[in-house]
């Protein structure tokens, strides 16, 4: 058997003060880092997007921008492309 995938899946909203540790503590340890973002006014999507193109070599984060996400839409996970979330 192949060695598994890791992604990690977090839904995020107005979360600017915590992302960069977020991604800091994953990067270095998992495949891919999904983050679903739905409506953040405080700077987060902006954030994200400036981590991702600064610092992901890798292209390990995938964002996801879903303004109407309901926490119950488990279509969301379908963003992952990895065996083990």
């Amino acid at each position: 058997m192949a060695n598994p995938t890791v992604s990690v899946f977090t839904i995020m909203k107005d979360e600017v003060d915590i992302l960069g540790y977020s991604i800091m503590s994953f990067y270095d340890h998992v495949d891919e880092l999904v983050y679903l973002e739905h409506g953040s006014t405080d700077g987060t999507l902006e954030m994200i997007r400036y981590i991702k193109d600064k610092y992901d070599k890798e292209n390990k984060i995938k964002l996801l921008i879903e303004p109407d996400f309901d926490v119950m839409d488990i279509d969301a996970y379908e963003g992952a492309n990895n065996r083990v979330i």
